[in-house]
């Protein structure tokens, strides 16, 4: 569940391109706590057991919101996917590491544009796909860093999990594959 169209874009594309099969929607508002409670009504009403469920949302400027969702997603074993000031610092750390803080997503986008080819950036999901989809792997990594050297801590800027989502996708092909190899056996 995301928390707007520019996630919805990126994360589609990303599952088109790798050929996962999985669900990818927008929550019923665009703040933190609508997304977890979109998860909650989804997997109540959807007659669909998930294996998991995701609820991708970032800071932006409402920190207290932020806080209590990520808290919510926890409690209800949902998995918080989320990016502090906001998920623009995906695309950044494919091309750099960012280790100080931004301060708003404002501060993000500002920082985004000055990189090669996001110099007319404008919240594309499907751009950001296209421009980073062959760094990947290094913004999986600068991530991951992120989150060590933030002990974990969605609270401090920056910080992102997305590498965590992205993982999945990645595990849910390599079972794909393996189920499509062996079903003919």
């Amino acid at each position: 569940i995301c928390e707007g169209e520019t996630e919805v874009d990126y994360f589609c594309e990303l599952t088109r391109s790798l050929r996962v099969h999985v669900h990818i929607c927008k929550g019923d508002g665009t703040d933190p706590k609508s997304i977890v409670n979109t998860a909650k009504r989804k997997a109540k009403e959807d007659g669909v057991k998930y294996d998991q469920i995701f609820c991708v949302f970032d800071r932006d400027n409402n920190p207290s919101a932020f806080l209590e969702a990520f808290n919510v997603c926890k409690s209800k074993n949902f998995i918080p996917i989320v990016s502090n000031p906001c998920f623009e610092l995906w695309p950044y750390i494919h091309f750099q590491m960012r280790e100080s803080g931004f301060g708003s997503p404002q501060q993000t986008l500002k920082a985004l544009k000055k990189l090669p080819r996001f110099e007319d950036y404008d919240k594309d999901g499907v751009q950001i796909f296209n421009t980073t989809f062959s760094l990947i792997e290094t913004a999986c990594k600068h991530a991951s860093e992120l989150t060590l050297k933030q002990h974990d801590n969605p609270k401090e800027d920056p910080f992102t999990n997305i590498h965590l989502l992205i993982h999945r996708f990645y595990t849910l092909k390599k079972q794909q594959n393996y189920f499509e190899k062996n079903k003919n056996k």
